[in-house]
């Protein structure tokens, strides 16, 4: 299954599964790009409105089966190349809070007595949380070309977790297929697939 919103699910339906748009995912920097899936039609609690889960066949040959991310995270750090972009990530991360703490401490000290001081304070820090967000989601990108890379080239088509623990400490089976080619929908064809996997 394939959790998502009803407008999401039409438009897969239209064009089947672009895992390459631009920004649509943030952060999950140990995680692949590709369709996310789960064995169940149970709602895993991410979605603010009412989601759609979509039953799906899926064929795969090989892949990576691990438990949890720490697993995934610690097989993908032997790789160079992918170690040196987290850590640029975490780096990022590091300097993003400390120039945010020392914002709000600023703007905590002052309270509300300078009103004037106290808005340059709030716009100076949210522009740094801006700035912060978007350092770490270019970095997590870059991760996720690597995470993707590596399984491909050591010819795993698919991640499989056992436990995907996210947002409110829910936990799921995860299955991340790279390639949208791999999957299709139980009751029917998509109208105009998209092309073949790209990054």
């Amino acid at each position: 299954y394939h959790q998502t919103t009803a407008p999401s699910a039409a438009a897969i339906r239209r064009q089947g599964f672009d895992v390459g748009r631009i920004g649509m995912r943030k952060g999950d920097e140990h995680m692949p790009d590709g369709v996310f899936l789960k064995f169940s039609a149970d709602p895993i609690g991410v979605a603010r409105t009412e989601p759609t889960q979509m039953a799906l066949y899926v064929s795969i040959q090989n892949p990576l089966r691990v438990q949890d991310r720490e697993e995934i995270e610690a097989w993908l750090k032997r790789d160079g190349g992918y170690r040196r972009v987290v850590e640029r990530l975490a780096d990022a991360n590091r300097r993003g809070h400390d120039a945010w703490q020392t914002r709000w401490d600023a703007m905590t000290a002052l309270g509300r007595h300078d009103i004037e001081e106290y808005e340059v304070l709030r716009l100076e820090s949210n522009r740094g949380l801006d700035q912060w967000r978007n350092e770490a989601n270019e970095l997590a990108t870059e991760a996720r070309v690597h995470v993707t890379n590596i399984l491909s080239e050591q010819g795993y088509d698919a991640l499989w977790m056992k436990k995907d623990v996210g947002l409110g400490g829910r936990v799921v089976e995860t299955l991340v297929v790279l390639d949208p080619d791999r999957i299709r929908l139980v009751d029917g064809c998509f109208v105009h697939p998209m092309p073949k996997y790209r990054r």
